[in-house]
């Protein structure tokens, strides 16, 4: 009984040394300082690949600008992408100088009376159901957006800011292309993935900076807007959500023949609108759509 006794407070006391060696050993390494939960959460970050990135626009004024011009802004931008828990990361970011996909004619006219010389584009795209839509769409929805902004700039002879003025209808052109995009990639490759989407193009207009704002889904645009002490930002949505649930968005799918089964629409999507989902569009045409939802916000200074 006493050698039995004996090897259990040995055991005892080996288990209560490798314990402290744990505790001491925790905050050794790579990741030095963080301990216990933190620890945790810095190895999970890392597993979720996320990708960062950090860009800036309208750092330099335009070389004459003119005495009615907006107020200068320069924007400094930090995005941040990681994959889900369960499946790879299906989302994709944009975030690009507009100007750069125009001819320098059309860039003139859009920046005619600008006090900068960009036009910042961003755009965020939720895939599901595979990465491919939400791949090719961040790939091209900027270019067709411009391609249909340079035709109708160019072909009105417009500037300033009725040549802005047509951001909006170009937006409407640009995400008609690309779902047309998607169409034939389902018909060539049977990709059936989709993205909801949002977009925002600024630009400056009659001495003022307007954001242009389209939506498909339920991606969502936020602007922070001072309270009256100035103390505090609140942020103020710019988009609506495009879902099944959405009282509006129902009736539509329900005028054409579609249906809401379980929140879901035609009983497969929550999103009742996006880019590609080809296959579940062609169950009843017209239900589940790519129009975008479109708006435009004046910024005030402060």
């Amino acid at each position: 009984a006493a050698a039995v006794e004996e090897v259990a407070e040995e055991e005892e006391e080996e288990e209560e040394e490798e314990s402290s060696e744990e505790e001491e050993g925790e905050g050794e390494g790579e990741d030095g300082k963080l301990i216990g939960l933190d620890r945790l959460l810095h190895s999970l970050h890392a597993e979720l690949e996320p990708i960062e990135a950090q860009m800036q626009f309208g750092s330099g004024p335009a070389s004459n600008p003119p005495a009615a011009s907006a107020p200068l802004l320069r924007l400094d931008v930090g995005s941040l992408s990681r994959r889900g828990m369960e499946h790879s990361n299906e989302d994709r970011l944009q975030v690009v100088e507009f100007t750069e996909l125009l001819s320098p004619a059309s860039q003139e006219a859009l920046l005619a009376g600008a006090s900068s010389r960009s036009i910042p584009f961003f755009c965020v795209l939720d895939g599901h159901g595979g990465a491919g839509c939400a791949e090719a769409a961040s790939k091209s929805l900027a270019s067709n957006i411009a391609a249909a902004l340079e035709e109708r700039v160019s072909g009105g002879g417009l500037r300033g800011a009725d040549a802005c003025a047509e951001i909006p209808r170009a937006m409407e052109q640009g995400f008609a292309k690309t779902e047309e995009q998607a169409a034939e990639t389902w018909k060539q490759q049977g990709d059936k993935s989709g993205a909801c989407c949002v977009c925002v193009i600024k630009c400056e207009a009659a001495g003022s900076h307007v954001l242009h704002v389209a939506n498909l889904g339920d991606c969502r645009a936020v602007v922070g807007r001072r309270d009256e002490s100035r103390a505090k930002l609140n942020a103020v949505r710019l988009t609506n959500d495009h879902r099944a649930t959405v009282r509006a968005e129902r009736e539509r799918i329900e005028s054409v023949g579609g249906s809401v089964v379980e929140k879901r629409a035609l009983g497969e999507l929550i999103p009742s609108r996006s880019l590609g989902d080809i296959k579940t569009k062609l169950k009843c045409p017209g239900a589940i759509i790519a129009i975008p939802e479109i708006s435009s916000h004046t910024l005030q200074e402060g």
